[in-house]
């Protein structure tokens, strides 16, 4: 990979689309530093930003004071150490960790999320993963989180909407309103001595409250209170259970990130979620903090049943699409074996017709020779199976030769008859002779 620069003279970074994986660090510098194969490597300057476009894995050296907009990237992206005043990012296709930037805009994440160390507001959208968030200064807006979300060190007002279960750890003493809606569970840890008004509403058995060491349990799906003196509103809303507690934990400051030349992460915060939020160091976890680090090890093997239902899928297709062949190759042989069928019918069907045809002619011809004989019924012909008649190769019919017409035989006179007759019977004339004799007449 070569290392282009190129000068920001105060643009705009906007990068349009990694097709590979983006490893995007901020620095302490005036230009920006490129690493890409030369021929995937496409920039564009205009007036208003320098464009990149990159169709492979690309790492990205961005001054810290030019402005950052990330489009699209295909695979994983690690972005870390943007101080810039707006750093907006969307549409990144695989897992996303993020960490150590001022003002942080997220949207559309294809796989897991990380993020940690934010000086100011974060605003994020549409994660499909899971989410951790660690240590936010400002406001959190995290809404359509697809799966679990994890948030910790959180000081202000705070707005979370996820479809799994979310754990939300309050680090302030004074309570900003909060706003947690989830179709799981929900755990919330707040300062000591607490002050808040709560409103929950839950669909599992109870709501937990664990305050100064005392621990209440409140059925009824709704539960409406003031924690202390009261305040801020915290509102919940969540499909199971819900535990409120005032329990504190101690996050130790944990690594870098460190990435290798392809930009996969080496170490630390990785996209394996093997990071431990309390440091392996950390004493007295107790069943909440087991339970934040049991949250944090389920994305590794839902990711890993997401790949086996793909690959069954996938065979699955394979066997519906081989089954369809060989049902459309029997419904074709069928299509012509019944087809054949019809054709010898019909062949029987015609030699049977034209055998009784021919039969009924001999009968009329029987009966125009009137020779008093009582021919007998020829129905039963019709009930005769006649076997099919082979094909014969069809022949152009000669005309034949019309024969010269014999000129009609002349009736003899009944006189001359009789006179014939009578010579007969007196012996005039023998038998021969007289047939002879009738024949030259007739002539």
């Amino acid at each position: 990979m070569d290392t282009h620069f190129i000068k920001t003279e105060g643009k705009e970074l906007l990068i349009l689309k990694v097709s590979g994986n983006l490893f995007l660090d901020g620095y302490d510098g005036v230009d920006l530093r490129v690493q890409s194969n030369p021929r995937d490597l496409k920039v564009q300057v205009d007036d208003d930003a320098l464009r990149v476009t990159t169709y492979n894995n690309c790492t990205i050296s961005v001054p810290h004071s030019v402005v950052t907009r990330v489009e699209k990237v295909g695979g994983n992206a690690v972005i870390k150490n943007m101080l810039c005043d707006d750093l907006y990012v969307q549409r990144v296709g695989g897992n996303l960790s993020i960490q150590d930037v001022k003002v942080l805009t997220l949207s559309r994440v294809g796989g897991s999320c990380q993020i940690k160390n934010v000086q100011g507001n974060l605003n994020l959208e549409r994660v499909s993963g899971e989410l951790y968030i660690c240590n936010v200064d400002g406001t959190v807006d995290a809404t359509a989180v697809r799966a679990d979300a994890t948030l910790m060190m959180i000081k202000k007002q705070a707005t979370v909407a996820a479809s799994g279960s979310v754990i939300l750890h309050y680090h302030p003493e004074v309570i900003e309103p909060l706003s947690i809606r989830s179709k799981g569970d929900i755990t919330l840890f707040l300062p000591k001595n607490p002050s808040a008004n709560l409103d929950a509403s839950f669909g599992g058995w109870d709501i937990v409250l664990t305050m100064q060491g005392q621990t209440e349990n409140y059925g009824g799906g709704s539960y409406q209170g003031k924690l202390g003196e009261g305040g801020a509103e915290i509102k919940l809303s969540a499909s199971g259970d819900i535990v409120v507690s005032d329990e504190h934990f101690i996050i130790p400051q944990t690594e870098d990130l460190d990435v290798d030349d392809a930009g996969n992460l080496e170490s630390g915060f990785n996209f394996n979620f093997d990071f431990n939020p309390f440091g392996d160091d950390a004493d007295g976890m107790d069943v909440y903090g087991r339970r934040v680090q049991k949250a944090m090890s389920k994305v590794e093997q839902k990711l890993r049943k997401m790949e086996g239902r793909m690959q069954d899928a996938s065979r699955r297709i394979a066997e519906r699409q081989e089954e369809i062949a060989r049902r459309i190759e029997e419904r074709a042989m069928n299509r012509a074996m019944h087809a054949e069928r019809l054709a010898e019918m019909k062949v029987q069907k015609r030699a049977h017709i034209e055998a009784i045809e021919a039969l009924e002619q001999v009968k009329e011809e029987l009966r125009n020779l009137d020779l008093g004989i009582e021919l007998p019924a020829l129905d039963f012909l019709k009930d005769i199976e006649i076997p099919p008649v082979p094909p014969v190769t069809p022949v152009t019919p000669v005309r034949p030769e019309r024969a010269p017409k014999a000129p009609a035989a002349r009736d003899v006179p009944h006189e001359e008859r009789m006179l014939i007759l009578e010579m007969l019977k007196d012996g005039s004339l023998t038998v021969d002779e007289a047939e002879k004799l009738l024949a030259a007449l007739k002539g």
